[in-house]
């Protein structure tokens, strides 16, 4: 264990960063409610949201940070990783308070709001949304271990991007947001699936139907008047080609439209009493954070956000890209569409097990988006 002092590197003991990451947290959940504001009191500006956004997720990043060192004790990273939910979850509050008062106010337009992209795409996502999360509600397993407090979806750029879009989903259920001015975006998502789609069957030879998941970060189920919309005007853009996918531990999932969204109710060994809101239609898959398995989910997810992976115990499917044993972290390269199938239709089982041929990864999701793009705009020219 280090010292109270600095090591001989220069560089912050354990027990210093420690205190550090403590401090981080202590400043988020203790801050104040509402819009952010600068030293006068006074709501920062439009043109000096970013800055003060920035400067307000510094602690978060701190604390976030300190739970990817992988040398610092487990224990310690635990106790951080326990509060970082809570953290983010009051900082979300305040940049969506601060957009909402922009709008509301003036000083943010209806034209410029909606020049934030709804949609945006990953290699492992594929085409989705991403929303804040304070939408969330977390088990006690799933809220400080979510892949949103890792890598570039802690960066304040992408939890800017993220409050946006939930902004833009409590505004349209507010009747602030006619549904008109969205079509622009659905029409862009339609066209990437359907990019996204033509790369799969390029790159591994599989043919499967065009989709869009709401969302991979943040919980669609939050809004369902809203998805319920975005799944019907997806499908219409799309004259029915693109589905719609939402992984769920909401009890917003009660409210979702399983006609027009493929939903997955994810549970895990903390929150079994969420089995309640399945119902025909409502597949539900598992979390098995420690590799214990449940046989009765149509899905096991071995989790794998933490610096461990754990081996399967039990009897259950396993999702093939959550496997310790592969690289692959995306269902199309297994030809998987289990969770992408509405569990209304049975599954025909075409997918084939391809191998990758290891493109790069920017070239699929900077080209797709610009072709995506270039699709939309010629669409609604």
């Amino acid at each position: 264990m280090g010292s109270r002092g600095r090591t001989t590197s220069g560089k912050p003991s354990v027990e210093e960063a420690l205190d550090a990451a403590r401090q981080a947290i202590r400043a988020l959940v203790t801050m104040s409610d509402g819009p952010l504001t600068n030293a006068s009191g006074a709501v920062v500006s439009h043109d000096g949201f970013f800055e003060a956004a920035r400067e307000l997720t510094q602690p978060y990043r701190v604390a976030a940070g300190f739970v990817s060192r992988k040398v610092l004790p487990v224990a310690y990273r635990a106790e951080i990783r326990a509060k970082l939910f809570r953290a983010r979850s009051r900082l979300d509050e305040r940049i969506e308070d601060t957009i909402i008062h922009h709008f509301e106010h003036g000083a943010l337009s209806l034209d410029r709001l909606l020049r934030h992209e709804l949609f945006g795409y990953t290699k492992k996502q594929g085409v989705s949304l991403r929303l804040s999360l304070n939408t969330c509600a977390p088990t006690p397993l799933c809220g400080g271990s979510c892949y949103a407090h890792d890598g570039r979806e802690r960066v304040t750029a992408t939890i800017v991007s993220g409050c946006f879009t939930t902004a833009i989903c409590r505004l349209w259920e507010a009747g602030s947001i006619p549904s008109e001015g969205l079509l622009p975006h659905v029409r862009r998502a339609v066209a990437l699936a359907r990019d996204d789609a033509a790369f799969s069957k390029r790159e591994y030879g599989f043919g499967r139907r065009p989709r869009v998941r709401l969302a991979h970060v943040g919980e669609i189920a939050a809004f369902p008047k809203f998805a319920n919309w975005l799944a019907g005007a997806i499908s219409s853009e799309s004259n029915g080609e693109v589905d719609c996918i939402a992984y769920t531990r909401h009890p917003g999932v009660e409210g979702l439209d399983v006609s027009r969204i493929v939903v997955n109710l994810t549970v895990d060994e903390s929150s079994e009493n969420r089995r309640k809101w399945a119902r025909e239609g409502v597949r539900v898959v598992w979390s098995a954070w420690d590799g214990t398995l449940d046989p009765s989910a149509e899905v096991n997810f071995l989790e794998h956000h933490e610096f461990t992976h754990s081996s399967p115990q039990g009897k259950g499917r396993v999702c093939p890209a959550t496997s310790a044993d592969t690289e692959r972290r995306f269902c199309d390269a297994f030809g998987c569409v289990r969770c992408f199938e509405s569990p209304l239709v049975q599954s025909k089982g075409e997918g084939l097990n391809a191998e990758s041929s290891s493109k790069d990864v920017r070239t699929r999701t900077v080209g797709i988006m610009r072709r995506g793009a270039q699709a939309a705009g010629d669409d609604s020219a």
